[in-house]
């Protein structure tokens, strides 16, 4: 049996991009670009990763585990691909595949709401997938960015509707992620302390500033 990524809330369940898959993540980037969007909100600055896989790649796991039964029968597989992005980066890439630029407008993960269609767990699920390389050999038949360059043509062709998922989240309210974006970049400036009110850094390390010195200007 081969499972792959992370679902909601941490549990293992198919975290699968590409043509035809049943969650449309992308589309939350790739709509936003094509509305000209300047930025997107994201949790905690879009640091946490998920295990994903290409749909190729899924379908070659699978397949691994049926050419070989006798190594196969009765294992439980973790698949994932090699190279994994974080949320940032996973929304850069496809910004940047488009040709366009999204800035991360990074707010504290109980704030982030707008994000939830994507921003699945809170913190990283990465998944252990040494087993599958292991025993069954596997390695990726499509690099991350030609899969997700992959599932933006397709997408771009197929456009995400409603009518067709029904269960799509996000609701690209725009005018709501700017005001909680204005709102928050507000609160932080009113609880800015002043500049003096911050105490220097002084580094725990002794650092001369001339050769051959034997103490620094702290006298350490």
């Amino acid at each position: 049996m081969a499972r792959a990524g992370p679902g909601r809330g941490g549990s293992t369940r198919p975290g699968i991009y590409g043509p035809r898959q049943v969650a449309p993540s992308e589309w939350s980037v790739i709509r936003r670009v094509l509305d000209g969007r300047a930025g997107m909100i994201l949790p905690d600055g879009g640091l946490v990763a998920y295990s994903r896989m290409g749909t190729r790649n899924a379908a070659h796991a699978v397949l691994l585990a049926v050419d070989r039964p006798a190594v196969a029968a009765g294992r439980i597989y973790n698949c994932a691909d090699g190279e994994q992005l974080t949320l940032r980066q996973w929304m850069e890439t496809i910004a940047g595949i488009m040709g366009a630029r999204l800035e991360c407008w990074s707010l504290p993960r109980e704030l982030a709401t707008a994000a939830a269609a994507i921003a699945r767990a809170p913190g990283h699920v990465l998944v252990d997938t040494s087993r599958v390389r292991i025993e069954l050999g596997y390695r990726d038949v499509l690099p991350v960015h030609e899969g997700l360059r992959e599932t933006i043509a397709w997408y771009l062709a197929n456009p995400v509707t409603r009518d067709d998922y029904p269960w799509l989240s996000d609701t690209f309210d725009y005018a709501a992620e700017d005001a909680l974006v204005a709102a928050y970049g507000a609160a932080v400036a009113a609880l800015s302390p002043p500049t003096e009110a911050v105490p220097p850094f002084v580094h725990p390390y002794a650092h001369p500033r001339l050769p051959h010195q034997a103490r620094d200007h702290r006298a350490r």
